[in-house]
């Protein structure tokens, strides 16, 4: 395959994070966007389907990018290709057809805290392909993986709470939530209730995980989310009360 396969830069921005929301755009399909492993046992290994929908055949380069993200959301990565063993490390796939690739996690098995790491699938271009008149668009697709310690669990708490203007000019609820444990925590596992004069709303895992995604929080640090609730007119205060489940053993 490799004779059929042009070189490519490999992408380090931060911008195929982007891409998480928008992989229904393309002719290619990837699933899942969101993995939870754990640094040995039978959840360190997982599998990433790509599904070309085009009626090109494509080529498919899985690399692997170490990631860190803010109080306020702003992610970073560097590379760390030691972390996975992915197999095929290329692939070339037919018009129509899916690639299974298969995901081992081969660093520390005793690792003391989670890590979090972006596994982008890169669209390779195809001599055969880029010889013809036109422009052949090549896409990257991120796939979002978080690796645990084998023992311990997270947990997520509020320390502080209010009101902020968005970009939109309208008011919304924010709260900052901090995971003091070793291991990441999801804020789409957590209830929370806001609590305003005369009002209140519940927001419930699903609607968190529909406005935020997971909603992750690494580990010993805090972050911040503007959350989904619309403020009623008179509402100037919201203090918020968090609700994170413990997970089963």
């Amino acid at each position: 395959m490799s004779r059929a396969l042009a070189s490519a830069t490999r992408p380090r921005a931060a911008v195929v994070i982007l891409l998480l929301s928008a992989l229904c755009a393309s002719a290619t399909t990837v699933s899942p966007i969101n993995i939870e492993m754990t640094a040995a046992g039978p959840n360190s290994r997982a599998q990433i389907s790509v599904t070309n929908t085009s009626n090109q055949p494509i080529a498919i380069e899985p690399t692997t990018d170490a990631l860190s993200i803010t109080p306020t959301g702003t992610s970073s990565t560097h590379p760390s290709d030691d972390a996975f063993l992915i197999l095929p490390a290329q692939a070339l796939i037919q018009p129509g057809a899916t690639q299974v690739f298969r995901v081992q996690y081969v660093g520390d098995p005793g690792m003391q805290q989670s890590r979090s790491f972006l596994i982008t699938m890169t669209e390779l271009p195809i001599r055969e392909l880029t010889s013809n008149a036109g422009i052949q668009l090549m896409v990257s697709f991120a796939v979002a993986v978080n690796v645990a310690p084998i023992t311990g669990h997270p947990s997520l708490s509020i320390v502080a709470s209010g009101i902020k203007t968005v970009k939109t000019g309208k008011k919304k609820p924010y709260v900052v939530v901090e995971n003091p444990t070793p291991v990441h925590a999801l804020l789409k596992d957590a209830d929370i209730t806001l609590t305003g004069t005369s009002w209140s709303e519940h927001l419930a895992p699903a609607a968190i995980q529909n406005a935020l995604g997971t909603g992750l929080v690494q580990p010993g640090t805090r972050r911040e989310f503007i959350l989904p609730a619309d403020l009623p007119n008179g509402v100037h205060t919201v203090t918020a009360r968090l609700l994170y489940p413990r997970v089963s053993e």
